[in-house]
């Protein structure tokens, strides 16, 4: 893991709070200061993506059968501390 600063971390998300939109360089270090990145996506099928450490171009999480089964799990991953939704 990359050792970053906390007030870097801080600066990173205060940004990305003021943007609202989250480009390629904003996400990485996001994901270097330790957070793992959410989206929801349907197509081709309705799932959670992610970003992390370990992955820096989008991966399936989980796949789901509806929606609506795929936003309660969603929600419920955003209640965890180091989990962002992008």
């Amino acid at each position: 893991m990359v050792e970053v600063s906390h007030r870097f971390c801080c600066s990173a998300l205060k940004q990305f709070l003021k943007n609202k939109i989250m480009d390629t360089t904003s996400q990485l270090k996001v994901i270097d200061c330790g957070f793992t990145i959410l989206r929801v996506d349907d197509y081709p099928n309705i799932r959670i993506k992610y970003k992390d450490e370990d992955h820096k171009d989008w991966c399936t999480l989980e796949v789901f059968p509806t929606k609506s089964a795929r936003d309660k799990a969603f929600k419920e991953l955003l209640a965890q501390p180091h989990f962002i939704q992008d």
